[in-house]
């Protein structure tokens, strides 16, 4: 049973985005993308992972039913901000389209770095 919920939603109505972060008896942080991340709607997510602290945080994508380049983006940014700070960021329930993007993007990056 959560002792914390919170949602993070676009006051412009984004696509019908929104940031569910949930805060367990464990002290787990989860973070729950509901709608499309892109650029209107990753700023929010980044806010969600960073509202979480400096702990490891699990990423839902569950919900998410489009990923574009930019909302890629922003999820590296949260996880690199959270590595420095000693955290950590995983993804899971990457389904569908999301699941795609993150393969493709992946894939470029890695030929980016090593050629």
């Amino acid at each position: 049973m959560p002792t914390f919920d919170r949602r993070i939603s676009a006051d412009d109505g984004s696509a019908g985005f929104s940031a569910h972060v949930t805060v367990q008896e464990d002290h787990a942080r989860l973070v729950h993308l509901v709608g499309e991340l892109d650029m209107a709607t990753g700023d929010m997510a980044e806010r969600a992972v960073q509202f979480c602290g400096d702990v490891a945080v699990v990423v839902d994508l569950t919900d998410l039913t489009f990923m574009d380049w930019r909302g890629y983006r922003r999820l590296l940014v949260a996880r690199r901000s959270l590595l420095q700070r000693g955290g950590s960021l995983t993804l899971c329930n990457v389904v569908g389209q999301p699941a795609n993007a993150l393969a493709i993007f992946t894939r470029l990056l890695a030929d980016a770095v090593h050629g």
